[in-house]
């Protein structure tokens, strides 16, 4: 039991110091998430999208794959 509550303590502090990263890591991961959707709905590829929105095939995979997190001028 006592194991349990340290491990508790030590996932909760986790949390706590990392909150920011973990918030931003989300919206981001959701964010891909409607997209990828869309572009399965409107049978668009995801170089078409690049093209589409002025950016490049590698840096739209890489945001999709979640390798990395789209910013506020994406």
């Amino acid at each position: 039991m006592k194991d349990l509550l340290k491990n508790n303590f030590s996932i909760q502090s986790y949390l706590d110091e990392n909150r920011e990263k973990i918030d931003e890591a989300l919206v981001s991961l959701r964010f891909m998430k409607e997209i990828d959707e869309f572009l399965d709905f409107t049978n668009v590829s995801q170089r078409e999208f690049a093209s589409s929105i002025g950016y490049s095939e590698a840096y739209i995979s890489q945001l999709m794959s979640g390798t990395k997190k789209f910013n506020s001028s994406f």
